[in-house]
């Protein structure tokens, strides 16, 4: 598939030649937009809207509503002097959340991007940043 297609989940148990969206096992999909950057992870549910532009008769079926569980987007950095920001909104019952990753700092002794890791981390490596 290309990269612009949706990713559908399905539980690990799940057969392989029986999986589809509307199997028992289906939980969701995730779904980039054009360009790659934001990626909305929805649940189970169906697609009414589409659907029903599709037939007509489907709006007399008693199917649930797609939700969106959360949505993760990053800034893309072209140039590459400065790191990308990425950031998660989900919503858990009436409460909406929404997080960012903290945004390294540059560092002039180092001559590079540094992350203040409060102790935790004993020396330098580029996997502090994975």
């Amino acid at each position: 598939e290309d990269e612009q297609s949706s990713c559908r989940i399905f539980h690990r148990d799940a057969d392989p030649a029986t999986a589809s969206d509307h199997c028992e096992d289906y939980l969701g999909c995730v779904v980039p937009n054009f360009w790659g950057t934001v990626f909305t992870l929805y649940d189970s549910g169906t697609d009414v809207d589409s659907l029903a532009r599709r037939s007509k008769d489907s709006t007399q079926l008693p199917l649930q509503p797609r939700g969106v569980a959360c949505t993760v987007g990053y800034e893309t950095n072209l140039l590459g002097d400065c790191p990308r920001k990425v950031t998660v909104d989900f919503e858990r019952g009436t409460t909406r959340y929404h997080m960012e990753n903290m945004q390294p700092r540059w560092d002039k002794k180092l001559n590079s991007y540094a992350l203040p890791f409060f102790g935790r981390v004993k020396k330098a490596s580029a996997k502090n940043f994975q």
